[in-house]
Protein backbone atom coordinates (compact mmCIF):
# COMPACT_ATOMS: atom_id res chain seq x y z
CA UNK A 1 0.00 0.00 0.00
CA UNK A 2 1.56 3.13 -0.66
CA UNK A 3 0.66 6.69 1.09
CA UNK A 4 1.81 10.24 0.60
CA UNK A 5 1.55 13.33 2.48
CA UNK A 6 -0.73 16.43 1.16
CA UNK A 7 1.34 19.22 2.97
CA UNK A 8 0.08 22.34 3.27
CA UNK A 9 2.52 25.14 4.87
CA UNK A 10 3.10 28.90 5.38
CA UNK A 11 5.95 30.49 7.03
CA UNK A 12 6.17 27.23 9.32
CA UNK A 13 9.74 26.80 9.49
CA UNK A 14 10.00 27.32 13.00
CA UNK A 15 9.12 23.80 13.24
CA UNK A 16 9.31 22.85 9.56
CA UNK A 17 12.79 20.29 10.11
CA UNK A 18 11.18 18.60 13.56
CA UNK A 19 7.92 17.89 11.46
CA UNK A 20 10.20 16.82 7.84
CA UNK A 21 12.56 14.54 10.86
CA UNK A 22 9.84 12.84 12.45
CA UNK A 23 6.39 12.81 10.06
CA UNK A 24 7.90 12.20 6.54
CA UNK A 25 9.14 8.61 7.59
CA UNK A 26 4.95 7.64 7.97
CA UNK A 27 4.77 8.56 3.80
CA UNK A 28 6.33 6.88 0.44
CA UNK A 29 6.61 10.43 -0.50
CA UNK A 30 5.28 14.27 0.69
CA UNK A 31 3.77 16.92 -1.78
CA UNK A 32 4.83 20.24 0.15
CA UNK A 33 3.09 23.72 -1.41
CA UNK A 34 4.33 26.53 0.44
CA UNK A 35 2.94 29.82 0.81
CA UNK A 36 6.22 31.61 2.87
CA UNK A 37 7.22 35.11 2.07
CA UNK A 38 10.85 34.18 2.35
CA UNK A 39 13.00 30.93 1.38
CA UNK A 40 13.45 29.55 4.99
CA UNK A 41 10.83 26.98 4.26
CA UNK A 42 12.86 25.83 0.94
CA UNK A 43 16.16 25.89 2.49
CA UNK A 44 15.41 23.28 5.10
CA UNK A 45 13.15 21.29 2.45
CA UNK A 46 16.06 20.76 0.37
CA UNK A 47 17.88 18.41 2.99
CA UNK A 48 14.88 16.28 2.83
CA UNK A 49 14.74 16.39 -0.97
CA UNK A 50 15.12 12.36 -1.32
CA UNK A 51 11.20 12.03 0.69
CA UNK A 52 10.19 15.82 0.23
CA UNK A 53 9.06 17.25 -3.09
CA UNK A 54 8.89 21.33 -2.47
CA UNK A 55 6.22 23.37 -4.74
CA UNK A 56 5.92 26.83 -3.97
CA UNK A 57 2.28 28.32 -4.56
CA UNK A 58 3.91 31.40 -7.13
CA UNK A 59 5.19 28.38 -9.56
CA UNK A 60 1.84 26.13 -8.93
CA UNK A 61 -0.78 28.13 -10.56
CA UNK A 62 -3.02 28.36 -7.56
CA UNK A 63 -5.90 29.97 -8.84
CA UNK A 64 -7.93 30.02 -4.99
CA UNK A 65 -6.07 30.07 -1.97
CA UNK A 66 -8.54 28.14 0.16
CA UNK A 67 -8.69 24.71 1.76
CA UNK A 68 -10.22 23.05 -1.20
CA UNK A 69 -8.22 25.04 -3.89
CA UNK A 70 -4.22 24.52 -2.17
CA UNK A 71 -4.96 20.42 -1.58
CA UNK A 72 -6.51 20.54 -5.20
CA UNK A 73 -2.97 21.89 -6.35
CA UNK A 74 -1.16 19.16 -4.37
CA UNK A 75 -3.73 16.38 -5.00
CA UNK A 76 -3.64 16.55 -8.80
CA UNK A 77 0.74 16.42 -8.30
CA UNK A 78 0.32 13.26 -6.36
CA UNK A 79 -2.12 12.16 -9.35
CA UNK A 80 0.60 13.48 -11.94
CA UNK A 81 3.60 11.68 -10.07
CA UNK A 82 2.56 8.92 -8.77
CA UNK A 83 -1.84 7.67 -10.33
CA UNK A 84 -4.61 6.98 -8.13
CA UNK A 85 -4.00 3.62 -6.16
CA UNK A 86 -2.76 5.21 -3.13
CA UNK A 87 -3.68 6.81 -0.02
CA UNK A 88 -3.67 10.56 0.93
CA UNK A 89 -2.68 12.30 4.27
CA UNK A 90 -3.62 15.80 4.84
CA UNK A 91 -0.80 17.29 6.55
CA UNK A 92 0.30 20.43 8.50
CA UNK A 93 3.37 21.56 9.37
CA UNK A 94 2.31 21.68 13.26
CA UNK A 95 0.48 19.18 13.51
CA UNK A 96 1.74 15.51 14.14
CA UNK A 97 0.68 11.60 14.10
CA UNK A 98 -0.10 10.02 17.40
CA UNK A 99 -0.87 6.93 15.17
CA UNK A 100 0.49 5.46 11.63
CA UNK A 101 -1.58 6.90 8.86
CA UNK A 102 -0.08 3.93 6.97
CA UNK A 103 -1.69 1.40 9.51
CA UNK A 104 -4.40 3.44 9.75
CA UNK A 105 -5.03 2.93 6.02
CA UNK A 106 -4.88 -0.66 6.18
CA UNK A 107 -7.48 -1.26 8.73
CA UNK A 108 -9.98 1.09 6.77
CA UNK A 109 -8.80 -1.42 3.75
CA UNK A 110 -9.57 -4.44 5.64
CA UNK A 111 -12.91 -2.74 6.83
CA UNK A 112 -14.26 -0.87 3.56
CA UNK A 113 -13.93 2.54 4.36
CA UNK A 114 -12.74 5.00 2.10
CA UNK A 115 -12.11 7.83 3.93
CA UNK A 116 -11.11 8.26 7.69
CA UNK A 117 -11.27 11.30 10.49
CA UNK A 118 -9.14 12.06 13.37
CA UNK A 119 -9.40 13.45 16.30
CA UNK A 120 -7.24 16.33 17.30
CA UNK A 121 -5.77 17.12 20.25
CA UNK A 122 -4.99 21.12 20.47
CA UNK A 123 -1.67 21.55 22.64
CA UNK A 124 -1.44 25.15 24.25
CA UNK A 125 1.67 26.13 26.53
CA UNK A 126 0.25 25.43 30.23
CA UNK A 127 0.77 27.31 33.11
CA UNK A 128 3.08 24.87 35.00
CA UNK A 129 5.85 25.29 32.18
CA UNK A 130 5.73 29.34 32.17
CA UNK A 131 8.62 29.77 34.61
CA UNK A 132 11.09 27.63 33.25
CA UNK A 133 10.19 28.45 29.26
CA UNK A 134 13.62 29.48 28.44
CA UNK A 135 15.10 26.62 29.32
CA UNK A 136 11.91 24.08 27.66
CA UNK A 137 12.24 25.95 24.25
CA UNK A 138 15.60 24.54 23.19
CA UNK A 139 13.81 20.85 23.41
CA UNK A 140 11.62 19.69 20.97
CA UNK A 141 8.48 21.07 20.25
CA UNK A 142 6.60 17.83 21.89
CA UNK A 143 9.19 17.66 24.89
CA UNK A 144 8.43 21.55 25.11
CA UNK A 145 4.82 21.49 25.47
CA UNK A 146 2.71 18.72 27.20
CA UNK A 147 -0.67 19.76 28.07
CA UNK A 148 -3.51 18.81 25.50
CA UNK A 149 -7.32 19.66 25.11
CA UNK A 150 -10.40 17.85 24.66
CA UNK A 151 -14.35 17.54 25.40
CA UNK A 152 -15.65 19.99 22.67
CA UNK A 153 -18.85 21.51 23.01
CA UNK A 154 -19.78 18.96 26.23
CA UNK A 155 -19.32 15.84 23.90
CA UNK A 156 -17.04 13.90 25.38
CA UNK A 157 -14.75 13.65 23.00
CA UNK A 158 -11.76 15.84 20.87
CA UNK A 159 -12.36 18.09 18.34
CA UNK A 160 -12.20 15.89 14.59
CA UNK A 161 -11.29 16.35 11.16
CA UNK A 162 -11.38 14.60 8.17
CA UNK A 163 -7.76 13.75 7.21
CA UNK A 164 -7.30 10.56 5.45
CA UNK A 165 -8.70 9.46 2.24
CA UNK A 166 -8.56 6.44 -0.52
CA UNK A 167 -7.57 8.44 -3.58
CA UNK A 168 -9.44 6.93 -6.79
CA UNK A 169 -10.38 8.64 -10.25
CA UNK A 170 -13.72 9.63 -8.43
CA UNK A 171 -11.80 12.10 -6.16
CA UNK A 172 -11.51 15.92 -6.24
CA UNK A 173 -10.88 18.72 -4.19
CA UNK A 174 -12.56 22.06 -6.03
CA UNK A 175 -11.07 25.56 -5.97
CA UNK A 176 -13.35 27.47 -3.48
CA UNK A 177 -14.47 25.65 -0.55
CA UNK A 178 -12.97 26.55 2.91
CA UNK A 179 -13.29 25.31 6.07
CA UNK A 180 -13.55 21.89 4.88
CA UNK A 181 -10.76 18.83 4.50
CA UNK A 182 -13.54 16.62 3.16
CA UNK A 183 -12.79 15.95 -0.29
CA UNK A 184 -15.48 15.12 -3.60
CA UNK A 185 -15.87 11.62 -4.25
CA UNK A 186 -15.22 9.25 -1.23
CA UNK A 187 -17.96 7.16 -0.19
CA UNK A 188 -17.88 5.58 3.25
CA UNK A 189 -16.38 7.07 6.68
CA UNK A 190 -14.49 4.97 9.23
CA UNK A 191 -16.33 4.85 12.33
CA UNK A 192 -13.40 4.70 14.42
CA UNK A 193 -10.69 8.01 14.83
CA UNK A 194 -7.07 7.72 14.82
CA UNK A 195 -5.15 10.60 16.40
CA UNK A 196 -3.25 14.03 15.28
CA UNK A 197 -1.07 16.25 17.93
CA UNK A 198 -1.54 19.70 17.39
CA UNK A 199 0.10 22.68 18.62
CA UNK A 200 -2.00 25.42 18.37
CA UNK A 201 1.17 27.40 19.71
CA UNK A 202 4.15 26.58 18.71
CA UNK A 203 5.90 30.27 19.15
CA UNK A 204 5.79 33.03 21.61
CA UNK A 205 6.96 35.59 19.42
CA UNK A 206 4.41 38.06 19.28
CA UNK A 207 5.10 38.69 15.39
CA UNK A 208 3.18 35.49 15.09
CA UNK A 209 -0.01 36.76 16.03
CA UNK A 210 -2.52 39.41 15.62
CA UNK A 211 -5.51 40.07 17.90
CA UNK A 212 -8.77 40.42 16.62
CA UNK A 213 -11.55 41.15 19.05
CA UNK A 214 -11.92 38.58 22.04
CA UNK A 215 -9.82 36.21 19.68
CA UNK A 216 -6.31 35.95 18.24
CA UNK A 217 -5.48 35.30 14.36
CA UNK A 218 -2.36 33.94 12.70
CA UNK A 219 -1.32 37.23 11.41
CA UNK A 220 -0.02 35.75 7.55
CA UNK A 221 -2.59 32.52 7.34
CA UNK A 222 -5.69 32.57 5.54
CA UNK A 223 -5.30 36.82 5.52
CA UNK A 224 -7.25 36.67 2.00
CA UNK A 225 -9.97 34.87 3.64
CA UNK A 226 -13.22 35.55 5.77
CA UNK A 227 -12.84 32.63 7.52
CA UNK A 228 -9.39 32.35 9.43
CA UNK A 229 -7.73 30.04 11.90
CA UNK A 230 -6.09 31.26 15.10
CA UNK A 231 -6.61 31.15 19.06
CA UNK A 232 -10.07 31.43 21.19
CA UNK A 233 -8.57 34.23 23.61
CA UNK A 234 -7.29 37.36 22.83
CA UNK A 235 -3.21 37.63 23.47
CA UNK A 236 -1.75 40.75 24.31
CA UNK A 237 1.39 39.33 26.11
CA UNK A 238 3.27 36.18 25.78
CA UNK A 239 1.96 35.08 29.06
CA UNK A 240 -1.25 35.03 27.16
CA UNK A 241 -0.30 31.84 25.30
CA UNK A 242 -0.12 29.80 28.78
CA UNK A 243 -3.65 28.21 29.62
CA UNK A 244 -4.80 25.60 31.68
CA UNK A 245 -8.22 26.00 29.97
CA UNK A 246 -9.70 27.16 26.62
CA UNK A 247 -13.43 28.07 25.34
CA UNK A 248 -15.64 25.11 24.81
CA UNK A 249 -12.74 22.51 25.56
CA UNK A 250 -14.20 21.04 29.20
CA UNK A 251 -11.06 18.90 29.39
CA UNK A 252 -7.22 19.26 29.64
CA UNK A 253 -3.84 16.39 30.21
CA UNK A 254 -0.70 16.07 29.88
CA UNK A 255 0.57 13.71 28.08
CA UNK A 256 3.52 11.32 29.14
CA UNK A 257 4.21 8.41 26.90
CA UNK A 258 0.73 7.54 25.74
CA UNK A 259 -2.52 8.46 25.62
CA UNK A 260 -4.59 7.00 28.29
CA UNK A 261 -8.17 7.54 27.73
CA UNK A 262 -10.95 5.51 26.20
CA UNK A 263 -11.43 7.34 22.70
CA UNK A 264 -8.10 6.58 21.96
CA UNK A 265 -8.24 3.24 18.92
CA UNK A 266 -5.32 1.99 20.63
CA UNK A 267 -1.71 1.78 21.15
CA UNK A 268 -1.28 -1.16 18.05
CA UNK A 269 -1.91 1.19 15.65
CA UNK A 270 1.39 3.84 16.46
CA UNK A 271 4.17 4.14 14.63
CA UNK A 272 6.84 1.96 15.04
CA UNK A 273 9.84 3.53 17.31
CA UNK A 274 12.69 4.22 14.88
CA UNK A 275 15.39 7.18 14.45
CA UNK A 276 13.91 10.63 13.41
CA UNK A 277 14.72 10.86 9.61
CA UNK A 278 18.06 12.14 8.71
CA UNK A 279 18.69 15.26 6.42
CA UNK A 280 20.24 14.38 3.48
CA UNK A 281 22.36 17.64 4.27
CA UNK A 282 22.92 20.08 7.42
CA UNK A 283 19.90 22.57 7.62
Amino acid sequence: MKIYGLLITKDDEAIFAEWCREQLRLYDAVICLDGSQSDATARIAGAFAERLVYVHEREAGVVQKTDHGLRRVVHREIVRRFGVDNWVMCCHADEFCYHDPRKIAQEAVRNGYDQVSWYSLHFYPHPSELADWQQRVSLPLRQRIRHYHWNYSGTGLPWREDRLYRNGASVSWDETTHGSVHPHGTRSLAPFHPILLHYKVFTTDLNWYQANGTHTLYRSHWAENQHRTGLPFRVERPEDLFVASIPKYGCCDRLEDRIEQPWNMGEQYRPERRRALKPLRPE
